[in-house]
């Protein structure tokens, strides 16, 4: 989960990146006659622009549904199990981290982790 916030923080990054790139080439079109080639090589770059933000949207967009389908899937856990793998994989916590913040012992806290996984994925392949 660490990894997809991550990317998904890149993703948003980049999408930055091409926005202001966008602006700034589209800006150059200003004063320039049409039909020109100059003209025509920065509408195509503002095409490619264009199409690169469309699928690094398509990405994040993809990233931040599995995010919302990952905390679903928490939600019929019990409280302590739920913070237990909301900590390891959205925090990214380790087990003594964890173990550390609910005041539990660690062998407790993979006890809940091992618990909390298998009914995860024994409702996942329901």
């Amino acid at each position: 989960m660490k990894e997809l916030r991550r990317e998904s923080e890149q993703l948003d990054e980049r999408l930055k990146r091409l926005y202001a790139q966008a602006a700034r080439t589209t800006t150059m079109l200003d004063g320039l006659p049409k039909g020109s080639a100059l003209r025509s090589k920065i509408e195509e770059n503002i095409v490619r622009i264009q199409a690169a933000i469309a699928e690094e949207e398509r990405k994040l967009f993809e990233l931040l549904e599995l995010e919302n389908r990952l905390k679903e899937a928490l939600m019929p856990l019990p409280s302590i199990q739920r913070q237990v793998l909301a900590f390891r994989y959205f925090d990214g916590c380790s087990f003594n981290a964890i173990a550390h913040s609910l005041r539990r012992s660690v062998s407790h806290i993979f006890k809940l982790h091992r618990i909390g996984l298998k009914k995860i994925l024994s409702d996942d392949s329901k």
